[in-house]
């Protein structure tokens, strides 16, 4: 009886054993399912990061602008985009090592400088954009300085000597007042772009000889591509310039007056009507402060 008894039992929980276990075919139906899952959830996933990686570059942006406009509130007057009289041998920008050059002084160093000892762990990281496509082995001082964020080059401007004319190109001369931008919430100040400074000509519908020699571009342009690419790019900088930073081929744009949003790369393009007469279509307000160059030429 005791064998009997004992030979149930066994027999009862080999039966409870076969019912608890997977068969091939459900383990299969599992991983299935858990594969289309995945399929479905991974692009919604990459979204959510490449949203979030563009959330962080708006606000590195708000940050500078933020910056620039502190320094205006003391000097009246923007910063100058380069300025050669500052030398980072000497004179240590806030930035750190990174960005030394042998030029001098960039105005993301102005801007960093501005934001005070309070902003002091946020000097370095908002000069980053988060979403940029850089890849390239070579580490010299002009491929460091690009691939994150450009400031208008209108505004902004490069501190050469009185004997440079600025003409249609207008990005030398003395850095405008804010008083002296008609359109503040339409004019951009910093955005997303190829090099440490934004200009129209680098937006340009189709680059002519004069401007070719120039590096800078806006990430995700079509006029990145095919035959009007004219301008000659750092190999790491191609997937940039081509592919854009953020979703749907945008930038992120941040105004004189301190608000930022994101825009399509191709909305930012020009066109050159009549160069004489300086006639570029799209180019005011958003690049131009003013709809004709103001000269400020004499230092």
């Amino acid at each position: 009886m005791k064998c009997k008894a004992l030979s149930g039992i066994i027999l009862m929980g080999a039966i409870m054993g076969r019912e608890k276990a997977f068969t091939l075919i459900e383990l299969l139906v599992v991983i299935s399912i858990i594969a289309m899952l995945l399929a479905v959830l991974m692009p919604a996933l990459g979204k959510a990061r490449e949203q979030a990686r563009a959330v962080i570059c708006a606000s590195n942006i708000k940050g500078q602008v933020l910056g620039l406009n502190m320094y205006t509130y003391e000097h009246e007057i923007y910063p100058q985009a380069l300025d050669f009289t500052r030398n980072p041998s000497t004179d240590p920008p806030p930035s750190g090592p990174r960005f030394e050059g042998k030029m001098g002084w960039y105005w993301f160093e102005f801007a960093a400088e501005a934001l005070g000892p309070l902003a002091e762990k946020k000097k370095k990281s908002i000069l980053y954009c988060p979403s940029r496509k850089f890849q390239t082995s070579h580490d010299t001082w002009e491929i460091r300085l690009t691939g994150d964020y450009g400031v208008n080059y209108h505004i902004c401007k490069l501190k050469y000597d009185t004997a440079v004319s600025t003409g249609i190109l207008n990005y030398t001369g003395r850095s405008l007042q804010p008083t002296q931008i008609l359109r503040s919430s339409e004019t951009m100040l910093v955005m997303d772009a190829g090099a440490w400074n934004a200009a129209w000509f680098y937006a340009e519908k189709k680059s002519p000889n004069p401007y070719s020699a120039f590096h800078g571009y806006i990430p995700g342009m079509s006029i990145n591509a095919g035959a009007q690419q004219q301008r000659v790019l750092d190999q790491g900088l191609m997937k940039d310039a081509l592919d854009g930073r953020h979703l749907s081929q945008q930038v992120n744009v941040g105004y004189v007056d301190g608000h930022v949003n994101r825009r399509e790369s191709d909305s930012v393009e020009v066109e050159v009507l009549n160069a004489g007469n300086m006639e570029i279509k799209n180019v005011y307000p958003f690049w131009w402060p003013t709809r004709r160059p103001i000269n400020t030429s004499g230092l």
